[in-house]
C-alpha cells in the first residue's frame, strides 16, 4: 500500500514538473517578446524625428512582459504549495523558473527605470 502511494506521489511529481515546464516556456516566450518589442519601439523612437512615436508599442512591449510574469509568479507560487505537501526536493524546471522569474522582474524594472529618466 506504501509502496504504491510513493509510486502515486511520485507520479504526480513528474506531473508537477511537466506543469512547470510548460508554464517556464510560454513566460519564458512572452517575457522575451515584451522585452524585445520594447527595445524595439524605443529605438525606433531614438532614430525618428517624431517626439512620442514609440508609446503604443512601448506599452504594448511592458503588457507582455507583464502577462509573462505574472503567469510565471502563479506557476512558482502554486508549483511551491503542491511540492510543499508532497515533497521538499527541487527540480531543475523549478529552480530554472525561479531564475526567470527574478531575471523578469529585473527586465521590468529597467524598462520601468529607464521611462522614469
Amino acid at each position: 500500500m506504501s509502496e504504491e502511494r510513493g509510486d502515486r506521489s511520485e507520479q504526480l511529481l513528474n506531473e508537477a514538473d511537466r506543469m512547470t515546464l510548460q508554464i517556464l516556456q510560454a513566460s519564458l516566450s512572452l517575457i522575451g517578446f515584451g522585452f524585445s518589442l520594447h527595445a524595439f519601439f524605443v529605438n525606433v523612437a531614438d532614430r525618428a524625428a517624431f517626439a512620442r512615436p514609440d508609446l503604443i508599442g512601448r506599452r504594448l512591449g511592458i503588457a507582455f512582459l507583464l502577462i509573462g510574469l505574472v503567469l510565471l509568479t502563479s506557476g512558482v507560487a502554486q508549483q511551491w504549495r503542491y511540492r510543499r505537501r508532497l515533497a521538499h526536493r527541487w527540480t531543475p524546471g523549478y529552480v530554472a523558473a525561479c531564475l526567470l522569474l527574478g531575471a523578469g522582474l529585473m527586465a521590468f524594472a529597467s524598462i520601468i527605470w529607464r521611462g522614469l529618466l
